[in-house]
């Protein structure tokens, strides 16, 4: 049973983290939206790891998932490798290892949720419950699951029973430890941490070697980046299937770029139309900030071709489309 993105790193692992929170301040207001205020919370960052902030999550945060070993060779491992080797020598150095000696090492991620406000939870669970059901009323055909919705609290512990859930909370962040111990003695041990954040949305799984998918879980987070969250995860719950089966003939990175780009662009136009019918009008130029910070990079670098198409088509014929042939949908809009 293969685990995406999990399985032993027989190498290096990183201490320089990107994009750990500091803390958020608010955006302008604007008109009588006073209930989705919270979405224009926007947190800022510090390139590089900070113990203070590990230590913050120890205490406050809430584990998703259980520790597991990252798949030897993914983008993750190799860039949690790259992070590690201006930093390893010393690094044994310092806890008194032989920066030349043999070591045995691996390297695991653990995912970790960070409780909101429990008002701004439950606007967010308002919020991304309406979300769903717009999306269901809007594109025919789309799978039927069940979702559990889990408002995250402190002194909650989900290492266990995580699959199949919708996490509310502030931020989500992905800790990475890489384990030396020495072969020559082994009591000597070190283990260097790397973080990882992110304050709006995403969806974790996990596929057996078959390519059916083993559990999946989605973190909701209530920020500028949170307005399409719950488009953009539902979506990708959605088609995740259909993604899984184009691994082995598309070939892992375009399967994930063709579903990326269906579901951002999808939700794109969703949430659009959504936020206008419950009066959120101000959301419409963040959601342009993000979608142009997002288009820059290559894995969403063809959503607004998407968007062109769909709403020349219609969502519905974007989605079957999809659902028909990821590759034709490509191909598709190409020329939009």
């Amino acid at each position: 049973m293969k685990i995406t993105r999990r399985k032993v790193l027989a190498g290096l692992a990183g201490i320089a983290a990107a994009g750990i929170p500091l803390g958020y301040y608010f955006l302008g207001k604007s008109g009588n939206e006073q209930r989705w205020e919270f979405f224009k919370r926007y947190f800022s960052v510090v390139p590089f790891y900070i113990a203070e902030k590990y230590a913050h999550i120890q205490k406050n945060c809430v584990a998703l998932g259980p520790e597991r070993a990252m798949v030897e060779g993914s983008g993750l491992a190799k860039e949690f490798v790259g992070r590690v080797r201006p930093a390893l020598e010393p690094e044994l150095a310092k806890a008194g290892m032989d920066p030349n000696g043999e070591y045995i090492a691996f390297a695991t991620g653990q995912s970790y949720g960070e409780p909101d406000s429990p008002d701004i939870a439950e606007k967010m669970l308002d919020y991304s419950k309406k979300a769903v059901d717009y999306t269901y009323s809007r594109i025919k055909g789309l799978e039927k699951f069940s979702i559990n919705w889990t408002i995250l609290k402190q002194g909650q512990d989900f290492g266990k029973r995580f699959d199949g859930k919708a996490y509310i909370g502030q931020k989500w962040y992905l800790v990475k430890r890489a384990h030396f111990t020495s072969k020559k003695d082994p009591s000597k041990k070190l283990t260097l941490i790397d973080l990882n954040s992110c304050f709006g949305g995403l969806m974790d799984f996990a596929h057996t070697g078959g390519m059916e998918l083993l559990w999946w879980y989605s973190f909701l987070g209530a920020t500028t980046d949170g307005v399409k969250a719950p488009f953009s995860e539902f979506l990708g719950r959605c088609t995740i299937r259909k993604m899984l089966k184009e691994y082995s003939p598309s070939g892992h990175d375009s399967a994930l770029k063709a579903n990326e780009t269906l579901h951002d662009s999808l939700s794109e136009i969703l949430a659009r139309e959504f936020v206008k019918t419950i009066g959120f009008d101000s959301a419409i130029p963040l959601l342009d900030t993000n979608l142009k910070a997002a288009q820059a990079k290559p894995l969403y670098s063809d959503v607004p071709k998407g968007i062109r198409w769909a709403q020349k088509n219609s969502v519905q014929a974007a989605y079957d489309l999809y659902m028909e042939s990821p590759k034709r949908f490509m191909d598709a809009i190409k020329s939009a």
